[in-house]
């Protein structure tokens, strides 16, 4: 019984030790155009400066998936700002894109609504980022 007792002891502590432990930072950041938001306690500044998304529309049929495109500024506290583009794959099965700035990771999740219809004008999206430290 103290041995299994001891097993089960270290291996919580390899899942804890494993996952970040007390400092790994998981959030989840929704962006719409313009419109800056905070992470990490204010020490992350995410802000989505445009989009595209040619991702093909429900109930119709396309020769490709399309894809979304994203523009961000990213600005750790005391750092330079950085701009990146992230695209995210309309194909079911396609990995989230990330990119790593300023120690922190940054997962392009999702863009809602899925098309419905070809054009949306751009107050219509809202990104899903996943912040990771």
């Amino acid at each position: 019984m103290r041995h299994l007792l001891s097993v089960l002891a270290l291996g919580c502590a390899a899942l804890v030790t494993g996952c970040g432990g007390s400092d790994g930072l998981t959030e989840t950041v929704l962006l719409k155009t313009g419109q800056p938001k905070t992470a990490d306690g204010g020490a992350l500044t995410l802000r989505l400066d445009k989009f595209t998304d040619s991702r093909c529309p429900r109930n119709t049929t396309c020769v490709t998936a399309g894809a979304a495109v994203i523009d961000l500024t990213l600005t750790p506290a005391g750092q330079s700002a950085t701009t990146l583009q992230m695209t995210l794959s309309g194909a079911a099965d396609a990995a989230k894109p990330t990119a790593t700035v300023g120690g922190y990771q940054i997962e392009f999740n999702d863009i809602q609504p899925y098309p419905s219809s070809p054009v949306l004008t751009i107050t219509d999206s809202e990104v899903t980022l996943v912040v990771r430290r």
